[in-house]
């Protein structure tokens, strides 16, 4: 709210909300101490699958994930950048965590048991799934739908191996290729014009430019993608494109 107030049409303040929750999740550490930061392989893939539901679903409903903002765009670089930055942090490292612990690590199992902690994260029963996915849809407005199936998938990911870590990871991933689809093409062009990318490219040339200011160092679910980025700047620079 005071990030919104103080930002008029455009939300310049959004880096507030990222520092809040951040200072929030470090506060209450204590309380999800024991959760298990473990991921398998198949979080990053449960992630990508529900990027992809998300992208059909947009498309079936007409709407889209936008681009960037004019008022962004055509601010200064190191504004922009700084911006775009703490957007997409907030989206890929403190949401994910927040947003499983209270639906997938709270929501999900009290609705089983008022003495949640003593269910097993494994444990399921179709009302429970069911509701704490819907109010997880219900938080995306109009995506509600796609929002609702992304908590099922979450759910499934932290059912498979009891780690609320694969449901975070997944979340993670979903929120980074949903970034770079939507501010990556545009930020690229800005930055480094060259021909039009893929939204694969366009998420690897969104990790350089955050591996550049220093920002993918805190950020371990992209830990993969910035190898794979650093590989992209290798490709791009000995096809002769401008860096």
């Amino acid at each position: 709210m005071i990030s919104r107030a103080g930002s008029g049409t455009f939300e310049w303040m959004y880096p507030l909300r990222f520092l809040a929750a951040a200072g929030a999740l470090l506060y209450f550490r204590r309380s999800y101490a024991a959760v298990d930061w473990r991921f398998s392989w198949a979080a990053p893939l449960i992630g990508g699958l529900v990027f992809a539901l998300w992208i059909a679903l947009d498309r079936v409903a007409g709407t889209g994930t936008g681009s960037m903002p004019a008022a962004l765009a055509a601010s200064p670089a190191p504004a922009r950048d700084l911006w775009v930055g703490f957007r997409v942090l907030s989206a890929v490292v403190t949401v994910p965590i927040a947003e499983e612990l209270a639906f997938r690590g709270f929501l999900l199992r009290r609705l089983m048991s008022a003495e949640f902690e003593s269910i097993s994260l494994q444990r399921w029963t179709l009302p429970a799934v069911a509701i704490s996915s819907l109010a997880f849809g219900l938080m995306h407005g109009d995506r509600w739908l796609a929002g609702a199936i992304a908590g099922l998938l979450y759910a499934a990911a932290q059912k498979w191996r009891g780690r609320t870590g694969d449901a975070i990871v997944a979340h993670g991933v979903t929120n980074a290729l949903i970034a770079a689809r939507s501010y990556g093409r545009t930020l690229v062009a800005l930055v480094n014009p060259k021909p039009a990318a893929g939204n694969l490219e366009a998420l690897l040339d969104l990790v350089i430019l955050l591996n550049r200011a220093g920002a993918i160092r805190t950020c371990p679910v992209l830990a993969v993608t910035s190898i794979l980025a650093d590989w992209n700047a290798a490709r791009v620079s000995a096809a002769g494109f401008p860096q």
